[in-house]
């Protein structure tokens, strides 16, 4: 390989690092093709010795960042001495996860974007997800493949959603937002992945609850019927279902 061609080659994969990294930070429309080429160290001109077009180089950075998130998933994975799905969970509900969008996982950063984004994107986040629910599926406990693929559907959704929600909050409840990615709730004294992160909530099929027992006892006994035990709920309230994931490794 001449001297040129790997050059050339050294300065393409900088392009593509730099702008994996800014569309993470600003969205795939944040950002035009002349920043992203000064912020690679490269003149606007030379785009095109590169890329046939900026579609060309939006699908290959955001292959790039989803396989970067992927990576280091799997390596928190590998490394962790305690339960292989408390470290995923833990790192994934983060704070630094949370406000480091230049490095996040692209599966939740960048989805908007791909949603509106060419079949080559498209593909590869279809692919980085399904990377992600076969580790899921083998780091959660249980016998049947149905039902471990079935919480690593539920767990990736919530995973997701939970950080996309803790982000898009004003600044003014950015303390609010750690709700979100709550691990423990001091009030049940067990380790949950989320509690109430995208307020899924039960709709109970039970008729409505006509106990003539105190406020409190009434609550107790419709979350027993519906199956969700939650304090501090009215009875004809739907419940927001505690995810428990952590405990599903």
């Amino acid at each position: 390989m001449g001297h040129s061609q790997a050059d050339k080659d050294e300065s393409h994969d900088r392009i593509v690092q730099v702008a994996a990294t800014r569309f993470r930070e600003n969205g795939v429309d944040g950002i035009g093709v002349a920043d992203l080429m000064k912020d690679a160290g490269l003149t606007h001109g030379g785009f095109y010795r590169h890329f046939t077009s900026r579609d060309e180089l939006v699908a290959e950075a955001i292959e790039r960042a989803l396989r970067d998130g992927g990576q280091r998933a799997l390596d928190v994975v590998a490394t962790s001495k305690q339960s292989r799905l408390a470290a995923l969970v833990d790192g994934y509900l983060s704070r630094a996860h949370r406000d480091g969008l230049a490095t996040s996982c692209a599966v939740t950063t960048l989805a908007g974007d791909v949603a509106r984004s060419n079949d080559r994107a498209r593909s590869a986040y279809t692919r980085r997800v399904g990377t992600y629910l076969e580790l899921l599926t083998k780091i959660i406990a249980g016998d049947k493949q149905r039902s471990r693929r079935m919480k690593a559907i539920a767990a990736l959704s919530t995973l997701v959603g939970a950080v996309s929600m803790a982000r898009a909050l004003n600044s003014r409840c950015r303390n609010s937002s750690q709700y979100f990615l709550q691990r423990e709730s001091k009030s049940e004294q067990f380790p949950v992945a989320v509690y109430g992160a995208v307020q899924l909530e039960t709709d109970r099929q039970s008729a409505p609850c006509n106990s003539d027992r105190d406020n409190e006892s009434r609550q107790s006994h419709c979350a027993a019927r519906s199956g969700v035990a939650r304090k501090g709920y009215p009875c004809n309230q739907k419940l927001p279902i505690h995810f428990d994931v952590r405990r599903w490794g």
